[in-house]
């Protein structure tokens, strides 16, 4: 009898160190690891565009189109493109079907107007 006790304690032992082991080598703190996503690693699908501009980066242009005190969203025009700052420091782009490449690139360089 003392011998089946020992024996069933050396499984139990056993089967704790199985399940353990297969825990860490297949939880996922174990196989991450810290990945750095590039704009290249997507196929963007949306056709929205947010992005932040802190008060103290906001350029002439860009403060003459939306005054301190505003109700918004706050339509913004430059270069004959229109977007919105939806709400205090965070703008809204909407692409429509048809832009390539220099749509995409002129885009860039208007928006680099309204950052200082």
């Amino acid at each position: 009898m003392d011998t089946l006790i020992k024996f069933s304690k050396i499984i139990k032992l056993i089967i704790f160190f199985y399940f353990f082991s297969f825990l860490t080598l297949f939880s996922i703190g174990a196989i991450s690891h810290e990945i750095r996503p590039s704009i290249a690693d997507y196929k963007i699908e949306e056709n929205i565009l947010y992005f932040d501009i802190d008060s103290n980066r906001r350029s002439n242009i860009l403060k003459k189109q939306t005054p301190k005190n505003a109700i918004y969203p706050l339509e913004i025009k430059l270069d004959n493109i229109h977007f919105f700052e939806s709400y205090k420091n965070r703008f809204r782009v909407v692409t429509h079907s048809g832009i390539n490449e220099s749509d995409v690139e002129r885009l860039i360089q208007s928006l680099k107007k309204i950052v200082e």
